[in-house]
């Protein structure tokens, strides 16, 4: 799903980003409940609000511009339908017939094997730092929220770990030769 949303223009990266945070950012209001006396009015915390749910999208649709110019620089050359056929076929399913759509699919899932290098990169940086904190009994003094953000950044890690793997597997079950038919 994820490369179907990079695939879209950016004004359509940008709305759903700002989508799936406005709808953290409600969801943060719900849980913790509105202030009785806030230091400020209601308008201008509104406002603040919206303001960053735009920042954001805007912000999520800057940088995944080169991830939309590498996928559909992949995709180039075919038509919706194969361009579709090629996404399915880079996830799962079986090996298409087209060579054009195979090597499409090849392509595509090579984009997500780099994508995934880079996340496992970055965030293996991060495991450390949780180790160290876990180490010093730092640990002990953390709220909810820290436990939540490291569960978060623990379970991202690991997801791109699985990425990466299954990307490498699906591109040689693409590069394998198609069985004949008999």
């Amino acid at each position: 799903m994820w490369t179907r949303i990079v695939l879209k223009p950016w004004w359509t990266r940008a709305l759903t980003a700002a989508g799936v945070f406005a709808i953290v950012v409600a969801a943060g209001w719900c849980a913790r409940g509105l202030p009785a006396d806030p230091p400020e009015s209601w308008l201008f915390t509104l406002a603040k609000h919206i303001a960053s749910i735009m920042i954001f999208g805007l912000l999520a649709a800057a940088f995944t511009s080169n991830s939309h110019n590498v996928y559909t620089n992949a995709l180039a050359g075919l038509d919706p339908a194969q361009r579709s056929a090629a996404v399915d076929a880079a996830f799962r399913g079986p090996v298409p017939g087209d060579a054009r759509v195979r090597d499409a699919a090849i392509r595509v899932a090579g984009c997500r094997i780099y994508s995934a290098r880079s996340w496992r990169v970055m965030l293996i940086l991060t495991v450390p730092a949780a180790g160290a904190a876990v180490a010093t009994d730092a640990w002990q003094s953390w709220s909810l929220r820290d436990w939540i953000c490291a569960a978060a950044v623990l379970g991202v890690t690991a997801s791109a770990w699985y990425e990466w793997l299954r990307a490498q597997h699906r591109i040689q079950t693409l590069r394998e030769p198609a069985p004949e038919k008999l």
